[in-house]
């Protein structure tokens, strides 16, 4: 395979990633975070952001416990449930500084 001929558009338009969710695609992309976050109350704390790359999907569409997984290789990066958070899906995928491979069809 040629490496030099793949090429993708990267996106942070939620609101469309959220309408690809609903009509059953998974999404792939990258979440950043910081690798430290638990030693945060330690005097010599400094973040250590790292990149990796995750899927999104829609698990139990329509019912009581709806929800957007993020997450790669058994790590779980966060769920939003509709019917549980406060906030937006828009929302939480900015907490997560979610930034995913755009569906071109």
């Amino acid at each position: 395979m040629d490496k030099e001929n793949i090429s993708y558009k990267t996106s942070r338009d939620y609101k469309h990633l959220k309408d690809l969710l609903d009509s059953g695609k998974t999404v792939v992309g990258f979440i950043t975070y910081d690798i430290d976050r638990y030693y945060k109350g330690e005097k010599d704390y400094k973040p250590l952001m790292v990149t990796d790359v995750c899927y999104v999907m829609l698990f139990s569409k329509g019912t009581e416990y709806e929800r957007y997984s993020f997450g790669a290789r058994g790590v779980g990066y966060g769920d939003y449930e509709p019917n549980y958070h406060k906030f937006s899906f828009e929302k939480f995928c900015e907490k997560l500084d979610f930034e995913y491979i755009d569906i071109v069809e």
